[in-house]
């Protein structure tokens, strides 16, 4: 009984422990003010991917940081990067200074040095 009551104890206070560091370590996460407010949560480097029917990738979103506002109900992107991959083979990438990405399932909005390519899979003869 000694031995399960302190292993008890010992991991009642290592979860104290990372409770205390978990707190203490989310105080300390830079927050930035935005016109809706503050942000509630941010990613560096996201990578969000679509799949298509058949389990391939259909688009893929990347960025440098992603910030959720949730007064907006949107994130903001920082260089997001999206390509679209079409059943033909060929590939649409985008590229912009800046984006938001709305909660509600809405188009991703560019907006700062938009770059537009479209490469299409040679056509075999």
């Amino acid at each position: 009984m000694g031995r399960e009551q302190n292993l008890l104890y010992l991991a009642l206070s290592v979860a104290a422990l990372g409770s205390l560091w978990l707190h203490y370590a989310a105080g300390r996460a830079p927050r930035q003010a935005a016109a809706g407010g503050a942000f509630d949560l941010f990613v560096n480097r996201p990578r969000l991917t679509l799949m298509d029917a058949a389990g391939r990738p259909a688009r893929v979103l990347e960025a440098e940081r992603m910030e959720h506002l949730p007064r907006q109900q949107r994130s903001r992107l920082q260089a997001p990067r999206l390509v679209v991959n079409h059943a033909d083979g060929g590939r649409l990438r985008v590229s912009a200074a800046q984006g938001w990405l709305s909660d509600r399932r809405g188009p991703i909005l560019l907006e700062g040095n938009v770059r537009v390519r479209l490469a299409r899979r040679p056509v075999e003869p």
